[in-house]
């Protein structure tokens, strides 16, 4: 497991564009947790045939993992996390999806707020922290929703990175 998870994010692969091989990483990164907690995984990729999209793979992949982590770790036994990936227009968008009791304002703020607040300063939501930090170096987007049914919907849009997307079509 440690192996893979340093061949998966060494710093030389991090600025590489985004492959669905990525995705697939995570998956077996995040299986183990999954296995543990008895949980299944809802997983949806539709990226239009492209083999890589011009997004920065490495920190892409570590803040989609570190948000399929949270949604495990709030989502009950046996119940399920979701992932849904797909390309369109000049953007990712990814969704993750949780069947907890709903993120509270103070930790959703991390995501969505321009100050992220006391959470942090009091030490919780660094992870999240660095997800946002993410999204914006990368000029996304997050958004939060509740989900019908119960959970916590966590929506990331990033853009295609501009410089990569005008050489792929000269």
């Amino acid at each position: 497991m440690v192996e893979a998870a340093l061949a998966t994010y060494r710093p030389e692969r991090s600025q590489r564009p985004m492959s669905a091989a990525d995705l697939d990483d995570i998956s077996l990164l995040l299986k183990p947790e999954l296995r543990r907690k008895r949980q299944r995984l809802d997983w949806s990729v539709a990226w239009n045939g492209a083999r890589e999209l011009p997004i920065r793979g490495g920190p892409v992949r570590q803040a989609i993992l570190n948000l399929l982590l949270n949604a495990s770790a709030v989502t009950p036994e046996d119940g399920t996390v979701s992932l849904t990936a797909m390309s369109a227009d000049d953007r990712l968008h990814i969704e993750i999806g949780d069947q907890g009791c709903g993120m509270p304002p103070d930790i959703a703020g991390i995501l969505i707020d321009q100050d992220p607040g006391p959470a942090v300063r009091a030490g919780r939501g660094l992870g999240l922290w660095m997800v946002r930090r993410v999204v914006d170096d990368l000029g996304g987007h997050a958004s939060i929703a509740a989900r019908r049914g119960g959970g916590t919907a966590v929506t990331l849009t990033i853009p295609f990175d501009r410089e990569d997307v005008k050489a792929h079509a000269a």
